[in-house]
């Protein structure tokens, strides 16, 4: 791959989260191509989890994980947000929260290390815990709640879909002369991965930016050695760090 100091960054975020990103990009003068990797789609049997939802009692704890959780319940016809206590994973989940007029507590590090270090996290004995989630995905906040007496239930909003590539993901890289790459989960790490299997310079040339320590730890495990983590999954943390990216020409590594 032709080296270039200029960021050139390829966005994998699912299917129509990354176009304002890149259009963020393209006015700091930074090129930037869209390739989402996954889809996001509700669960099918959002109305009946909705109904469930929208009838538990106050003294109930709802956690969201992710602001598709909050965005597809907020869109079942009817559906009321019940008056719980809410806490967000991060600050995209407690703004989906309080477009539907609920005020949700947030973690100083958006994270579900960050949810468990709240202290309303620490007071769960006995007390019912609904975690909106998608399918699979951790089970860490399940976990150590029910290891701290909560009552936990988990709830699958939604679910990801791989998408089809109209192109091979080398190809593509090669053709834009990409040397950056977005992914913001650990699934979007490990799909990247299969897709660049027996390309292991690649790897090494392309620059990785991942939101957490949790993911980079995934990337490392998968061979990837240029790795940077923007401690967030948002676009402002990735628009600053890319600047800075930039600004030091340093984009493979």
């Amino acid at each position: 791959m032709q080296k270039d100091t200029a960021v050139r960054v390829l966005v994998t975020r699912p299917e129509g989260r990354g176009e304002a990103l890149q259009h963020q990009l393209s006015k700091l003068g930074l090129f930037a191509h869209c390739l989402p990797l996954q889809s996001i789609v509700p669960s099918d049997n959002l109305p009946t989890l909705a109904q469930r939802i929208s009838r538990l009692p106050d003294s109930a704890l709802i956690i969201g994980t992710s602001h598709y959780a909050i965005t597809f319940l907020s869109s079942v016809p009817g559906f009321r947000w019940p008056d719980c206590h809410y806490i967000a994973v991060g600050k995209a989940t407690a703004q989906a929260w309080q477009e539907s007029g609920v005020d949700a507590q947030i973690p100083e590090t958006p994270s579900s290390e960050g949810v468990l270090a709240m202290p309303e996290s620490g007071l769960v004995q006995e007390r019912n815990v609904f975690v909106l989630k998608g399918l699979g995905g951790r089970t860490l906040l399940s976990e150590t709640m029910r290891a701290r007496g909560a009552k936990v239930a988990n709830l699958e909003i939604y679910q990801r879909q791989a998408m089809p590539l109209s192109e091979p993901l080398t190809s593509l890289i090669l053709r834009l002369q990409l040397n950056t790459i977005l992914a913001t989960s650990g699934e979007l790490v490990t799909l990247i991965s299969d897709a660049l299997n027996g390309q292991p310079k690649l790897k090494q040339e392309l620059t990785l930016l991942v939101p957490s320590k949790r993911v980079q730890e995934i990337a490392q495990s998968l061979n990837f050695t240029s790795i940077i983590n923007t401690h967030s999954a948002s676009d402002e943390a990735v628009l600053r760090v890319l600047s800075e990216l930039n600004q030091t020409g340093n984009a493979n590594g």
